[in-house]
Formats: structure tokens, C-alpha cells, sequence
């Protein structure tokens, strides 16, 4: 079932630009989904037990986020201008902080690194900023 939800997901998010992505719409989706399959709460790992709203925009806004950074990959590569940033913002985690702000090339040329898989984890906030180079 969570398989079906994140396909809908994708073809929902497509390649649209982020900020034409109606976020609040989908996670509802996402939600009635959940309810129609019966599902009323997720455990992680550690124990917790996540209510379902917090769990399907989670879902939600993780995959517009992986959508949107791998637009910027793709029409990267189509350009030929294939730099990148990794946005910076205040409060990011441990796992985050070596890569923010730093620049990358797509392609892994002119002696730079390929950018990290964005997002590194659930609800990671980071884009991938075309530099136009």
C-alpha cells in the first residue's frame, strides 16, 4: 500500500516547480488514503507512535522535495550548466551541515564532488540551487 501512495505521490508532483505543488492537497490525499486502507498511526523504529497526519505529510513533503531536486539534476544535465548548491538554513541537523552551502557539479567535473542524494532524510528541507555555471 505504501508503495501505491508514494507512486501517487510522484505522478501528483511530477515535474511541476515546487512552488506550484499544492502540498497541504496532496498530504490530504495521502491521508484519506491511509484511512481507506485502515491505517490509523505508524510506530518508528525507536517505539514512537506517529499520528497519521504527521506521518502522511511527511511522506508528502520528503518526495515534492526528492521531486524537486531531481528536476534541477535533470534540467541540470539538459543545459549543460551542471553546478549546484546545497541551500543552507538555519537549524539543520548533524547530518546536513558538512554539505550546506557547498558547491557541486552534477556530473562530477571540473575536480568537484556529485551532490549528496537530497533529501539525505524525512522532512530534509535542502534544495539543490542551480548556479547557471
Amino acid at each position: 500500500m505504501l508503495d501505491t501512495l508514494v507512486q501517487q505521490i510522484k505522478a501528483k508532483v511530477g515535474n511541476a516547480p515546487k512552488a506550484l505543488i499544492d502540498f497541504r492537497e496532496i498530504s490530504q490525499d495521502v491521508l484519506k488514503q491511509f484511512g481507506k486502507n485502515g491505517v490509523t498511526g505508524f510506530i518508528t523504529k525507536n517505539g514512537k507512535n506517529m499520528p497519521l497526519k504527521w506521518y502522511a505529510e511527511t511522506l508528502t513533503r520528503t518526495h515534492i522535495t526528492k521531486a524537486a531536486n531531481d528536476a534541477i539534476i535533470s534540467n541540470a544535465i539538459k543545459s549543460g550548466k551542471t553546478k549546484v548548491q546545497v541551500s543552507s538554513h538555519a537549524g539543520a541537523c548533524h547530518l546536513c551541515i558538512p554539505y550546506q552551502g557547498k558547491i557541486y557539479d552534477v556530473l562530477g567535473r571540473d575536480n568537484l564532488d556529485t551532490p549528496p542524494l537530497m533529501p539525505i532524510y524525512p522532512n530534509c528541507r535542502h534544495l539543490l540551487i542551480p548556479l547557471g555555471e
